[in-house]
């Protein structure tokens, strides 16, 4: 504990109202440990364990939001279609099984978090219609087929984002880290929780979302991301 909270940190206190002094977050790097008052939010009461993991994607985009051209989307495609495995492993094959049953073909799609054209291009080369991703900072993706957006674009009052909807929403190992500041999103203990409730209502009535997140006992990694137990797992499918 003592690795990732502030010292002074009491995990049993569960303090609602503190965490709205870090939703501007203007710091140049991500927190390197959790604001003390925070802490029992995080870990819900101590129920989820927390260590240290730091990654600082805000301050080095330049090093996690590279420039993705034409012929390297059209090999990922390529490599889709040969359902190979790409970071997330396993993962990768889970979700193909799952477009074989729910057909994307023509479809809207929407990705939310991304930071590599991997999961779009399996999208391509599904045929699915419109494909956007949903991201906290700007991307580059080179291809006739992606639109990129970020989420201070879509949530600008009467933006052409503000009414969209889709068909179908994927999201692979994206909401654990939401709220915890490394990307340079705003710290909120509840934040995952928050933004899934939004992505549900970015789909249209019927509509479907491939969702991946660590499972496991329930952990906060500062600020690397969160893992899904007993505990978070059903506060997230709610």
């Amino acid at each position: 504990v003592e690795n990732a909270c502030e010292e002074g940190t009491n995990l049993d206190l569960v303090d609602y109202n503190d965490f709205e002094d870090y939703k501007d977050n203007d710091r140049v790097s991500p927190y390197p440990r959790v604001p003390g008052s925070l802490c029992g939010r995080y870990t819900m009461g101590g129920k989820a364990g927390i260590s240290s993991w730091y990654f600082d994607d805000k301050s080095k985009k330049e090093e996690s939001y590279k420039k993705r051209g034409r012929i390297e989307i059209d090999n990922f495609v390529e490599l889709g279609l040969r359902r190979r495995e790409y970071y997330y492993g396993a993962t990768d094959t889970y979700l193909y099984d799952a477009l074989d049953e729910y057909k994307i073909g023509g479809l809207s799609v929407l990705i939310i978090g991304s930071n590599v054209p991997w999961y779009e291009s399996i999208c391509i080369g599904r045929e699915a219609g419109r494909i956007v991703t949903l991201e906290y900072n700007e991307l580059s993706y080179n291809h006739p087929k992606l639109e990129t957006v970020t989420v201070q674009e879509w949530e600008t009052p009467g933006s052409a984002w503000e009414n969209m909807k889709f068909d179908v929403a994927i999201s692979i190992s994206s909401y654990e880290h939401d709220g915890l500041g490394r990307y340079g999103d705003p710290l909120n203990p509840d934040g995952d929780l928050e933004s899934i409730k939004k992505a549900r209502g970015w789909l249209k009535e019927g509509g479907i979302m491939f969702l991946s997140v660590p499972v496991g006992k329930d952990e906060v990694r500062w600020n690397e991301g969160r893992v899904y137990g007993e505990h978070r797992l059903k506060k997230i499918m709610e």
